[in-house]
């Protein structure tokens, strides 16, 4: 099969005019919860990413009437604070998602295929799961498995369904230690509780677009025993099933309402050749 052939849409293909249109019908009440963090050079960031904001002042006209401009240039890894993982972001021996070749995909100047510039704004349902209310905590602790039976009994008790073409927003706590009263990046950073391997399965088998969390890489870390690749869940909702990942998204809000399903918006930031964007997700309800 040629690389054009192969598919470069994965989940995304589950959107359709009938399904934002559903997803639209449900904002009965018109609250909006924005779910995106604030980041600065300070924030929690994976292995060597950094954020940085540098602004020139300038001087534009004579005498009397000059006027100050204010320009900005960032300096950051995109994978800080709130943002989405495209299906060109993790691959393993040699392949991406659709079976497309690292020769296929990767650019030092930007990926080949399957950009952010590919990747349609997502307009879904949202289902969100308070899964540390579920467990009876406040954070759920690092290395805590979240199961498919754990991910079915929270959907139950919240009364909602997981349908196809939906997005699944999972709360945990975790952003606590990364945004919160007490910040700990060395605690953010050192783990977090997440889906294991079963419960990314059942996600991707329910069709969901984008599996969300208040965590940073949304799997359990450390990974669940028996593993043998380093984030083993990125591996098969991303690379094997095509589902987008939405990592740091701020729940908090939500749980305090106690909103269990809503209509999602992720506008993504199309800049070509990037495998992430940064986001502000709205939820609408």
């Amino acid at each position: 099969m040629s690389a054009a052939e192969k598919d470069k849409r994965g989940a995304l293909k589950y959107i359709t005019e009938e399904t934002v249109g559903a997803a639209l019908k449900n904002i009965t009440h018109g609250k909006v919860y924005n779910l995106g963090v604030v980041v600065d050079e300070k924030s929690p960031a994976w292995g060597p990413r950094k954020n940085a904001v540098h602004i020139e002042q300038m001087q534009i006209g004579e005498g009397d009437h000059v006027q100050l401009i204010h320009d900005d240039s960032l300096q950051l890894h995109v994978g800080i604070g709130t943002h989405i993982d495209t299906l060109s972001h993790v691959g393993h021996n040699g392949e991406f998602y659709g079976g497309h070749t690292s020769a296929e995909v990767f650019d030092k100047g930007g990926v080949k295929i399957m950009g952010t510039e590919t990747v349609s704004n997502i307009v879904a349902q949202c289902v969100i799961l308070d899964m540390a209310k579920y467990l009876k905590v406040d954070i759920i602790p690092a290395g805590t498995v979240l199961t498919k039976s754990d991910i079915e009994n929270a959907t139950k008790e919240a009364g909602v369904t997981i349908a196809q073409g939906s997005v699944v927003l999972l709360h945990t706590g975790w952003i606590e230690h990364g945004w919160g009263a007490n910040v700990n990046n060395g605690l953010f950073n050192s783990g977090e509780p997440g889906i294991g391997m079963e419960a990314g399965k059942y996600l991707a088998d329910s069709g969901v677009v984008l599996v969300g969390a208040d965590t940073w890489g949304v799997e359990v870390m450390p990974a669940e025993p028996g593993t043998t690749l380093p984030y083993p869940i990125h591996n098969f909702l991303i690379k094997e099933s095509g589902v987008l990942l939405g990592e740091i998204f701020d729940t908090r809000e939500l749980v305090k309402d106690g909103v269990t399903q809503g209509t999602i918006s992720i506008q993504v930031v199309a800049i070509a050749g990037a495998v992430q964007s940064r986001v502000n997700p709205q939820v609408f309800t």
